[in-house]
């Protein structure tokens, strides 16, 4: 679970130690108050309990308007320390329609699906 304060730009995430039938514990796993760009509604995170990094998929505007069409998909990576990164992962499907006059209006989802996949192996890749 990630919660984000917009006030003291705080932005903690929590795993689930236990979970029981109607009971859910949960255990604060990382919290930074530096400046973080994740949006409230990030798409889908995962974590990496023993190097205490976690990375939140979400969408970027690369600082455009709202109005404008593009979006981007964003891996945020986020550590200890204030550690904090932020890597463009590809553009985002505008699920838009036209409306009555002709303009489409953008609407973006957030990723819930991320194309990275953590191994310790090298990919050979064909140049």
């Amino acid at each position: 679970m990630i919660r984000k304060d917009v006030i003291d730009h705080t932005l903690e995430i929590w795993v689930s130690s236990n979970i029981d039938l109607g009971a859910v514990s949960w255990s604060k796993f990382l919290r930074t108050t530096s400046f973080c760009r994740v949006d409230f509604q990030a798409g889908s995170f995962f974590i990496d309990e023993e190097k205490k990094v976690a990375v939140v998929i979400d969408l970027d505007d690369g600082g455009q308007a709202r109005t404008e069409t593009r979006y981007n998909q964003r891996a945020n990576i986020i550590g200890e320390d204030e550690y904090f990164k932020s890597v463009n992962v590809g553009e985002a499907l505008n699920h838009g329609k036209h409306n009555k006059f002709g303009f489409v209006l953008p609407v973006f989802s957030c990723p819930l699906v991320c194309p990275y996949v953590p191994s310790s192996a090298q990919l050979q890749v064909q140049p």
